[in-house]
């Protein structure tokens, strides 16, 4: 996930974001109410744009709208810090407000399951892909800033420490920023998203997916958008059994196909049909995808057709603020980072695929969290980039003066069931 300053562009809703942004001076809060109304017009479920409103409706002096919109976000069972935000303390005399506090902590869940796997302690790669050769065993993790692909090899549940090497050094065979990756473990490939930020100059808007053989280290295919007629960010990748890849297109707002036999994507939607799509998954049967974006949570993408519905969902289960997204067994594992709490949830579906019945809670309010993004499921375990860092870079690509960085921590989660449901718990109020 690439967050950029549009209206399109998935929020981060963090805890430690919302905290860091500096309130707005009061001429501004009637700008930022009506950009937040935009935002959610155009996914009126979003329980982070409402969190967000509630706020700026709170610091303008509307006690009744602020009360309102709290009330809708928190209903979508996002995990929200409502006791953290100061724009609400003038509202704590109001039995109103007091009641939804209590919803809201009432539902919180804090689950802890994931244990560290591995780290890399090259501390401003600020990855955000991720991915796993099932037949070496290796990780490859991918940079925002360095622009490059680092290798883990070796094991790393062992007690000898994983050899971790460049795969392709910075800028190698054209590499921009490194987004979403994945194994074909079948034909020896590394499928690699990239796509070029501000700091790229005139290239800024272009995006390719590089194609690298396993075996050589080298460069097989490159398919490239360029910025001539539209922007575009490919940024995640779902591949089918016979080595056609499925790709979304964040900037251009669709997602397109690559077959095998042929030398160019094909568009599968009509541009801006999705809203900042970002997380790919293809059903089990690869009859369907499931995209996620900004907009509308989850939606199912017919891979022949590109027909388009949304994923029905419970009222109080949120798809929105998702950036991975996986299969597992007859149901997905999400990253949620852009609304609310930073978690990885699996949303178990009907038997069909077409809908989805439930939420469970895998990992939230982990200490190690500095916005997760990506993983990728091996065996029973979802392995998941903890910190991505991405706060620390500015609008320009570069990091922030002073920008704390650490090791990248890669965790992960077993993904078999609980023996029974998980039990919230409940934080003390402030």
């Amino acid at each position: 996930m690439k967050p950029l300053p549009t209206l399109r562009a998935p929020l981060l809703l963090t805890a430690a974001v919302l905290s860091a942004a500096p309130a707005p001076a009061a001429d501004e809060h009637t700008e930022q109410i009506h950009r937040l109304e935009g935002e959610l017009r155009a996914a009126p479920d979003h329980g982070g744009v409402l969190f967000l409103l509630a706020r700026e409706r709170a610091l303008a002096g509307d006690a009744a709208g602020a009360l309102r919109d709290l009330e809708r976000a928190i209903a979508t069972g996002l995990d929200l810090d409502v006791e953290a935000e100061n724009a609400f303390l003038p509202l704590r005399n109001k039995p109103e407000f007091m009641a939804l506090l209590d919803r809201a902590l009432d539902q919180r869940v804090v689950a802890r399951t994931s244990t560290e796997a591995f780290r890399v302690p090259e501390r401003d790669l600020i990855p955000e892909g991720l991915a796993h050769d099932p037949v070496t065993g290796d990780f490859f993790l991918g940079s925002l800033f360095k622009r490059k692909i680092v290798r883990i090899a070796g094991s790393v549940e062992g007690s000898a420490p994983p050899r971790i090497q460049d795969f392709a050094t910075s800028g190698q065979d054209g590499l921009w920023e490194v987004l979403g990756m994945k194994v074909d473990a079948k034909r020896r490939l590394l499928w690699v998203m990239t796509a070029a930020g501000k700091a790229a100059g005139a290239q800024e808007g272009c995006s390719a997916a590089l194609v690298y053989d396993l075996g050589t280290g080298t460069l097989a295919r490159r398919y490239l958008m360029d910025n001539a007629k539209a922007r575009h960010l490919f940024n995640d990748v779902a591949l089918a059994a016979d080595g056609r890849a499925f790709l979304t297109d964040s900037e251009a707002g669709t997602v397109w196909r690559i077959d095998p036999e042929k030398d160019a994507p094909e568009l599968l939607l009509k541009p801006w049909s999705l809203g900042y799509p970002n997380g790919i998954a293809l059903s089990a049967d690869e009859k369907r995808l499931y995209v996620a974006d900004f907009e509308h949570g989850i939606s199912i993408v017919d891979a022949a057709s590109g027909d388009l519905r949304a994923l029905p969902h419970p009222s109080n289960v949120s798809l929105h603020g998702v950036d991975g997204l996986y299969r597992h067994d007859s149901g997905l594992i999400a990253v949620q980072n852009g609304a609310g709490t930073e978690r990885i949830v699996r949303l178990r579906l009907d038997k069909d695929g077409l809908r989805v019945v439930s939420l469970d809670i895998l990992e939230s309010r982990n200490p190690a969290f500095a916005i997760p993004t990506t993983g990728v499921i091996v065996g029973s375990e979802f392995y998941y980039i903890a910190n991505s860092l991405l706060d620390r870079r500015g609008p320009d690509g570069r990091l922030k003066p002073n920008a704390r960085l650490e090791p990248v921590v890669i965790l992960k989660a077993p993904l078999v069931p609980p023996p029974g449901p998980a039990s919230p718990e409940r934080r003390p109020g402030p």
